[in-house]
C-alpha cells in the first residue's frame, strides 16, 4: 500500500484498531439469556462468535480478590442523548479493598511524522465524564491481595544454552511465580508456575528476575538474579473506623476534570471497590453542539490495579458518539488543470483538495496517461489511491521526471486523471477538475540526477558481463558467491556517495591483482570512488 493510501486511511484504521483491539466479550443481558444471578451480577461471558464462558465458583478460587472487567466491548450513543452508564465489574472474589486504574484514550491518529488527526477522536470536551464515588468504608479496609512473601533462603542459579538463559531455584518448592522488574517495578513475568524460567539473551540482559515460591503454605521471595536484595514491604497502616460512620449506600458520582489545555490528551482516573463490592459505574453524557462531525470514539482501558488483578481478555471497551447534525456536501478535485514543469527539476507535484463537509471518508484513484511525453522516457508512470479521512483536506503526489540532459523549450505533455470515487454513500460529493495536463520542458540546468534518471541512463557501465559465479567468496551467499576477473585497465566507476554505504552489497568481488578504493573525486557533479 502506498504512503498516500496509508496516510488517508490512518484515521479509519486508528478507530478500527481501537475497536478490534478491544476484546469482543460482552455480558449476556438478563432479559435475553438469564445469565445473571438474583442480584444482577453476570454469570456468563459471551463472545461475538457466540461462545459462552460461565463465571462460576471456580472464579472465586482463581481470583479471590477479583478480576476487573467491562460489561460490553463497545457502546454507541448519539450526540445530545441522555447519560449512558458503563459498568466496571469485579468478578470472582471480592475480598478486601481494590482500586482499578483506567485510561481514557481518545482515538487520535498519526497522519504523518509531525501531524495528528483529531476528526474521529472523542475529546474530554465532547462529553461529561463522571465516576461513581468510593464507599466511605473502603478507606478502613485492607487491600485485597495475598500476604507479602517472607525473605527466602533459596538461591537462584542460571544456565546458558544456545543464547537462552534458564533461571531456577537451588532447591525444589511447592509453587513458583516468576517476576521481572520493569518500569512499574516488580511484576509477574509469566502466568505459568514452572520450576524454571527460560528467557532470550536480550530479555536477560535488559531485565532482572526473581522468584516467589511457596513451601508448606508459606510464600518466600528470592533476591534477584542481578543481586537486588528482597525487602518485605511494611504492612499497610489503616485509620481507625469511627462507630458512627455513614456508609453512604446511595450511589453518588463525581465529575472528572481532565486537562482543559489539551482535551485530546489521554486521561488516567481510578475506581475503588470496597470489600464485597462487585460493580462500579462510569457515567458519560455526550454534549450537544451545532457542528457537523464524524463519528468520534475513545477507549477505556484498565491498565493497573491495587488489589484484585487484570485479565487482558476483557479489560477494554470503546465509546462512540455519533453526530445528530446533517452531513454537509463537499467537492473533490485537482487544484490545477495545467502544470508546467522542468525535467531538470526531477519531479512535479500534483495536488487534490477537498472543500466542504468532512463527515464521509472517501477514496479516489489516480493514474498517469501518456501524451507526447512517454512514461519510462520522460517521466515515471504512477497510479494509486488518494484516501480522504475526516482530518484530511488536501493530498499530493509527486511524479518523478526523467532528465535526458537535452535542453529544449518544446513541451511534451502527459495527464493525470482521477476516477473511481468510493465511500460517498450519502451522495454528498461533487467531483471537480478530474484531469490535469503536465507540460514538460528541459532547461538543461540539472546539477544532480535523480534515481529515475540514473535508472534510464544509457551511458551507465554494466559490469555484470565481467563477472561469473564461483565458490569461495568472503560472504556466504546462495546460490554462490560472485567473483570477477578484471577485463581492462580502465577505471571502474561506482556511484557511491561520500561518507555513505552501498545498500544490499552482500556478494564479494575477487580480482587476481590488488585493487584499492582509496581516492575520492568528482565526475559530472557526482561523487565517486576509484582505484
Amino acid at each position: 500500500m502506498s504512503k498516500l493510501l496509508k496516510q488517508g486511511l490512518c484515521v479509519l484504521l486508528c478507530m478500527l484498531m481501537i475497536v478490534t483491539a478491544v476484546p469482543t466479550q460482552v455480558f449476556a443481558a438478563a432479559d435475553k439469556t438469564g445469565a445473571t444471578d438474583k442480584d444482577g451480577k453476570p454469570t456468563t461471558i459471551t463472545d461475538a462468535e457466540g461462545s459462552t464462558t460461565a463465571i462460576g465458583d471456580e472464579w472465586e478460587q482463581a481470583y479471590p480478590y477479583g478480576v476487573f472487567a467491562f460489561s460490553n466491548a463497545a457502546t454507541t450513543v448519539t450526540e445530545g442523548d441522555e447519560a449512558v452508564t458503563i459498568p466496571v465489574y469485579r468478578l470472582g472474589g471480592t475480598k478486601g479493598r481494590a482500586t482499578a486504574f483506567l485510561l481514557y484514550n481518545p482515538a487520535v491518529s498519526q497522519l504523518d511524522v509531525d501531524r495528528r488527526g483529531y476528526a474521529n477522536a472523542l475529546s474530554t470536551d465532547d462529553i461529561e465524564l463522571e465516576v461513581e464515588d468510593t464507599s466511605p468504608i473502603a478507606q478502613y479496609q485492607p487491600i485485597g491481595k495475598d500476604p507479602d512473601p517472607e525473605p527466602g533462603d533459596y538461591k537462584l542459579k542460571v544456565d546458558t544454552k544456545e543464547k537462552k538463559y534458564t533461571v531456577s531455584l537451588s532447591e525444589s518448592a511447592d509453587r513458583y511465580q516468576w517476576q521481572a522488574k520493569g518500569e512499574k517495578g516488580w511484576e509477574g513475568y509469566s502466568d505459568e508456575s514452572e520450576e524454571s524460567l527460560t528467557v532470550e539473551k536480550d530479555d536477560y540482559v535488559n531485565a532482572d528476575f526473581r522468584c516467589v515460591y511457596s513451601v508448606d503454605g508459606v510464600s518466600y521471595c528470592t533476591d534477584s538474579v542481578k543481586g537486588e536484595k528482597y525487602v518485605k514491604p511494611e504492612p499497610e497502616v489503616l485509620p481507625e473506623m469511627p462507630d458512627d460512620l455513614d456508609l453512604g449506600e446511595a450511589r453518588t458520582y463525581t465529575r472528572l476534570e481532565p486537562d482543559q489545555d489539551d482535551v485530546f490528551k489521554a486521561y488516567i482516573f481510578s475506581v475503588t471497590f470496597a470489600d464485597g463490592e462487585w460493580i462500579k459505574n462510569i457515567r458519560i453524557s455526550p454534549k450537544e453542539d451545532e457542528l457537523s462531525e464524524c463519528p468520534e470514539a475513545a477507549a477505556f482501558i484498565i491498565q493497573d490495579c491495587k488489589g484484585g488483578c487484570i485479565n487482558k481478555s476483557f479489560n477494554s471497551t470503546t465509546i462512540t458518539v455519533e453526530d445528530n447534525d446533517p452531513a454537509e456536501p463537499f467537492t473533490l478535485g485537482l487544484t490545477e488543470t495545467e502544470i508546467k514543469a522542468d525535467k531538470a527539476d526531477g519531479a512535479v507535484t500534483v495536488t487534490v483538495k477537498r472543500n466542504g463537509g468532512f463527515q464521509e471518508m472517501v477514496t479516489i484513484d489516480y493514474e498517469t496517461v501518456d501524451g507526447t511525453a512517454i512514461a519510462g522516457r520522460d517521466y515515471v508512470a504512477d497510479s494509486d489511491t488518494f484516501a480522504f479521512a475526516g482530518d484530511i483536506a488536501e493530498l499530493s503526489v509527486t511524479i518523478q521526471l526523467i532528465d535526458d540532459g537535452i535542453k529544449t523549450d518544446k513541451p511534451k505533455s502527459f495527464k493525470l486523471r482521477l476516477e473511481n470515487l468510493k465511500g460517498d454513500g450519502g451522495n454528498l460529493c461533487t467531483l471537480q477538475d478530474t484531469e490535469v495536463t503536465v507540460s514538460l520542458i528541459n532547461s538543461g540546468a540539472s546539477k544532480k540526477k535523480n534515481l529515475a534518471t540514473k535508472l534510464t541512463d544509457t551511458d551507465a557501465i554494466d559490469l555484470s558481463a565481467s563477472c561469473d559465479l564461483s565458490s569461495g567468496g568472503v560472504v556466504d551467499t546462495a546460490p554462490g558467491t560472485v567473483t570477477g576477473t578484471q577485463v581492462e585497465s580502465e577505471p571502474i566507476y561506482a556511484d557511491i556517495k561520500k561518507g555513505g554505504s552501498v545498500q544490499g552489497m552482500l556478494k564479494s568481488y575477487r580480482y587476481p591483482n590488488s585493487i584499492s578504493f582509496s581516492k575520492y573525486y568528482r565526475r559530472d557533479e557526482s561523487d565517486y570512488w576509484g582505484y
